[in-house]
């Protein structure tokens, strides 16, 4: 009789390289291949203590640091000292004092990171609370604070399994609490030093600099940053075949524009295009590739940004795949809402579209002629298309800016058509398209200048020519683009970040037009879409806002320093 009981599962930590459990949890380097990282299903109720368990390890690595610190400062027990100058040089336990204040200094701005589960970090700390309860030993025969030392050396070993993370982002707002609690900890010392040794204390000083200097110099120099390395053309060709495999997105084009970085999920099916800013790697968008592999590429992202200490963030992800960074343990804010026109049916005819029939006339009026350019361009028109983006800059922002936006850069506009309207035979507005990857969901621009001496309704009139090119190519929709914090905010059950967006929106147009960008796209009678950032929950909002707009905009001096 053939028997129908299915073999048991392995046991944990006994699968075959070849079982597919094994398979899935094994790790690559880099971005491209990366896996995510597993827990054992046993250890996931114990999260929420073993992140207690770190961050109170970190807290007596810190104190044990102080407490080196402190027992250098005041003088020894006279009956130890005694003792211990029977049995050793006077030479060897002032090198013991020495090497005790180096030490704790040391472990001062190790705590930051303990408290990162950085392996490195738990390497170096380990043997420095060894040496330190060695050193206060040897310097007047303290044991109570050698015992304590030991202890603390005792506890960090038992967490060992849980220092999983490369590094530590040395600038970011935890870091630099913990660097001022260090430099606050070794102003006291020099404080107490001076007032119980008087002269004396400059030899102990010249330690505790050098423990300091010594462990800023291992941060900057030891700790690994993320392997990231702009993509090779062969990259950018792969990544070009998988779109149009799978069609892209509204972000699709900007892809190509050469100031962002892939990741690529396992299987390569999928990739994500981001930026480094700051503490955060910031993708641009929703991923790009087989949809189906979404998932697990947001949660590879994550992992891998959460090596490095730093935050994952999801800039202008569509409401389409929410669900995808709500899986991920993501928190969300409505950075406004995009505009999307139906190009079935779309008429200039009736009331609701008049007053952009009048515009669009208007400028039919002054002679202006519309024309869609095919790559490459000749010289001429190259002088004119740049004429035009430097007096629209010149207006404006006064430099390009990048990453959500298109710049003007002859070898990233020749991917494309151009859409240009003249008025006299000069150009008066443009537009640069994306590539055609197969998709047909929304025909979308990402470079968008005015002339401006260009009459009245040239930029309607481009528009609505670009409508016509979208039906005229089988497009659904055509993509206008986002207006600013648009339906953020409109309730009082919203959150308090939202509501007080709606406030700048409302109350802020002087330093932005959102409500006038808002005005101009409902000319076309769009479908709204509310586009949003997905970040880690306890990551500050607005510096993660601030950091964005510095990628965007070239840096934080553009964006704080920005003229009116």
């Amino acid at each position: 009789m053939t028997n129908l009981t299915p073999p048991p599962p392995p046991r944990p930590g006994t699968e075959t390289p070849s079982s597919p459990r094994a398979a899935s949890h094994r790790p690559a380097a880099g971005a491209r291949g990366f896996r995510l990282r597993a827990l054992p299903r046993r250890a996931l109720p114990a999260l929420f203590p073993v992140a207690l368990s770190i961050r109170a390890v970190a807290l007596l690595t810190f104190c044990a640091g102080a407490v080196l610190l402190i027992s250098a400062a005041f003088p020894g027990v006279a009956g130890r000292l005694a003792l211990l100058r029977e049995y050793l040089p006077l030479p060897a336990v002032e090198g013991a004092h020495l090497l005790s204040v180096s030490a704790g200094v040391a472990l001062l701005a190790l705590a930051r990171g303990i408290a990162g589960r950085v392996r490195g970090a738990y390497r170096l700390a380990l043997p420095l609370l060894l040496a330190g309860a060695l050193f206060t030993f040897l310097k007047g025969l303290d044991y109570e604070e050698a015992l304590f030392l030991l202890g603390v050396a005792a506890l960090l070993h038992l967490q060992r399994g849980r220092f999983d993370r490369h590094s530590y982002p040395l600038f970011s707002r935890r870091s630099l609490l913990w660097g001022a609690a260090a430099i606050a900890g070794l102003t006291v010392y020099a404080a107490l030093t001076f007032r119980l040794n008087g002269t004396h204390f400059l030899r102990p000083l010249a330690a505790a600099v050098i423990g300091f200097l010594g462990l800023l110099g291992w941060a900057w120099f030891r700790l690994p940053r993320p392997p990231l390395s702009p993509p090779a053309a062969d990259e950018l060709d792969a990544a070009r075949r998988l779109i149009r495999a799978h069609g892209g997105n509204r972000f699709a084009h900007i892809l190509f524009s050469g100031d962002k970085y892939l990741f690529h999920g396992g299987d390569g099916e999928a990739l994500i295009q981001y930026a480094p800013v700051r503490g955060s790697l910031v993708a641009l968008g929703d991923p790009l590739g087989d949809a189906e592999e979404f998932p697990g590429l947001v949660l590879e992202f994550r992992d891998f940004a959460d090596r490095y200490g730093l935050n994952s963030v999801f800039y202008e992800v569509s409401e389409r795949h929410l669900h995808l960074y709500h899986d991920a343990g993501l928190a969300l804010f409505k950075l406004g809402e995009a505009a999307r026109v139906p190009v079935a049916g779309f008429t200039l005819a009736g009331r609701r579209h008049g007053s952009l029939r009048s515009s669009v006339n208007r400028a039919r009026g002054e002679g202006a002629r519309f024309e869609l350019w095919q790559p490459p361009f000749a010289e001429s028109a190259w002088a004119e298309l740049e004429r035009v983006s430097r007096a629209w800059l010149a207006g404006r922002h006064g430099h390009e800016q990048g990453f959500s936006l298109g710049r003007f850069e002859r070898g990233y506009l020749e991917l494309g058509p151009v859409a240009v309207v003249s008025v006299a035979g000069r150009i008066a507005a443009f537009a640069s398209l994306g590539c055609d990857y197969g998709g047909r969901e929304a025909l979308a621009f990402d470079l968008m200048r005015l002339s401006p001496d260009a009459p009245p309704g040239v930029m309607e009139l481009l528009l609505v020519e670009l409508l016509g090119v979208a039906g005229q190519r089988g497009y659904r929709y055509l993509d206008l683009g986002v207006a600013p914090l648009s339906g953020v905010g409109r309730n009082r059950f919203a959150r308090r970040g939202e509501r007080m967006a709606r406030l700048l929106y409302e109350y802020g147009n002087q330093f932005y037009a959102y409500q006038g960008l808002r005005r101009f796209k409902q000319k076309f009678d769009p479908i709204w879409e509310g586009v949003y950032l997905a970040y880690p929950p306890l990551a500050p909002l607005p510096g993660l806002l601030l950091d964005v707009s510095a990628l965007i905009a070239g840096g934080y001096r553009r964006v704080l320093l920005r003229r009116s």
